[in-house]
């Protein structure tokens, strides 16, 4: 009990650092910065949420963009909020949204320019977006945590294929 007291009390007071990876369309220029935005329902589809409101909750992403090639960039992301679909609608919004997002994705087909990138990335059947790192303060020992899940093996493709393009 004492345990769950103290992830949920983290959780709630956003002590829990949230590390995500994201393939999106593109090359955001900043290459890196923080999204800090209101946040709700979409205005006209109340089933999709968006950053492009006038009264909403709060919602911050932070992200620096790792590689980039042929139409794609592996971004880094540390969400400062958890809002539903926050980083999908974050990017979208941004004009870059996560390659494989059949809610928020758009137009991006267009601009991947690797025909290697453009396989993978087709192929995937789900969004590009993986949580890699959980950080949290131990309930007892006071220490912090790092919990690491690697690359899903689709998405480790993609990671290769971008990696393989940013250095051409």
């Amino acid at each position: 009990d004492m345990a769950h007291e103290s992830l949920s009390r983290q959780f709630s007071e956003r002590q829990v650092k949230k590390h995500y990876l994201a393939f999106i369309f593109g090359k955001p220029n900043p290459y890196r910065g923080v999204i800090d935005t209101q946040y709700g329902r979409h205005p006209s589809d109340r089933k999709r949420f968006s950053s492009k409101v006038s009264k909403g909750k709060r919602a911050v992403t932070s992200y620096a963009v790792e590689a980039s090639g042929g139409g794609v960039s592996r971004v880094a992301i540390v969400l400062g909020t958890g809002r539903t679909h926050q980083i999908r609608v974050h990017f979208s919004d941004l004009g870059h949204p996560v390659v494989g997002d059949s809610i928020y994705s758009g137009e991006g087909w267009g601009r991947i320019s690797d025909p290697g990138i453009r396989k993978v990335s087709e192929g995937l059947g789900r969004h590009a977006l993986h949580a890699g790192k959980l950080e949290f303060t131990h309930p007892r020992k006071e220490q912090v945590i790092s919990v690491i899940a690697a690359l899903p093996s689709e998405l480790e493709a993609l990671n290769l294929k971008v990696e393989e393009a940013s250095e051409s």
